[in-house]
């Protein structure tokens, strides 16, 4: 699968990428009547969005989308060009958390569709009505899951090419790691 195209976040002044939102509901693109199809191989979720937290309120700040009935609606008063909606601060009014990250490790390959522990800094920030409440550094615990991932991934490659696969044990390891990842990013 093609890497994909990352949502962007920027948070006091610095830029992040958008890695989960519990919500499930941004960039709430829905409420326009705008259907998502796949962009291209490098974007499934049919579209790319930047964000900004302003004085700790979420807004949508860009968006290109691909819209399944060609449907292109003014967002905000903003007319979109080309399937591109720039000059956007629209209020993501979302309950719930988000998680970003920035920084990328020293010799460490991202994968297709990013998590945590793919980056330096990961930040899980609550929101009620698009408002932040908290924020949690879980940098650490992910770096504690990217170290034992590069251990099976980079320091053991030589066992994995001449085997063609990781042994079983290792396979389960794997999709645990990835599974503390993802709890880490949604609980």
């Amino acid at each position: 699968m093609t890497c994909q195209a990352g949502d962007r976040l920027v948070y006091e002044g610095n830029e992040y990428e958008l890695l989960y939102d519990s919500s499930g509901k941004l960039p709430m693109i829905a409420q326009y009547g705008i259907e998502p199809v796949p962009m291209n191989t490098a974007c499934w979720k049919g579209y790319i969005a930047d964000y900004l937290i302003r004085h700790d309120v979420l807004y949508l700040t860009s968006l290109a989308v691909s819209d399944k009935h060609d449907h292109y609606p003014d967002i905000g008063n903003v007319k979109p060009i080309n399937q591109q909606y720039s000059g956007l601060l629209e209020l993501m009014a979302i309950d719930g958390h988000i998680v970003i990250g920035k920084g990328d490790p020293p010799k460490w390959g991202m994968g297709d569709i990013r998590m945590a522990h793919d980056y330096q800094i990961s930040l899980k920030l609550k929101l009620l009505h698009g408002i932040v409440q908290s924020v949690e550094d879980i940098s650490a615990q992910v770096a504690t899951i990217r170290a034992e991932l590069y251990e099976i991934f980079t320091v053991r490659q030589e066992q994995f090419i001449e085997s063609h696969q990781l042994s079983d044990y290792k396979q389960g390891r794997v999709r645990v790691l990835f599974d503390q990842s993802f709890a880490l990013m949604s609980s």
